[in-house]
């Protein structure tokens, strides 16, 4: 993922991916709420990890942030189906696909980062 987004970078897109993040001066959850909130476009890297702990099939704890993304662009993509064309699905090469279920049937395209 490191990889891609230095390459959008070079492309001229700013890029906000959470692992390379800091801590925010306020606490993650609002810190994801403003970043969802401005970007044009959320691209979604659809691992089976991602889709379990986002549709909450993991033990309570495990993946709290990634739920918490979840449940903003979740709560989006239902309130606004039609403007939840800006979520886009993402596939690493060589990764095995696994859309999350609020994901599904949204029109999203799976795009293979190679």
């Amino acid at each position: 993922m490191q990889a891609m987004a230095v390459a959008l970078e070079e492309e001229g897109f700013e890029v906000f991916l959470d692992v390379l993040q800091e801590i925010p001066p306020t606490n993650w959850a609002v810190h994801i709420e403003r970043v969802l909130a401005e970007a044009d476009v959320v691209l979604c890297v659809c691992t089976p990890t991602y889709a379990e702990r986002v549709d909450g099939e993991v033990p309570g704890g495990v993946g709290r942030g990634v739920a918490q993304e979840g449940a903003l662009a979740r709560g989006e993509t239902y309130d606004q189906k039609m403007q939840a064309d800006r979520f886009r699905v993402i596939q690493l090469d060589g990764s095995p696909l696994d859309v999350p279920k609020f994901l599904q049937g949204l029109g999203s395209h799976a795009f293979r980062w190679l």
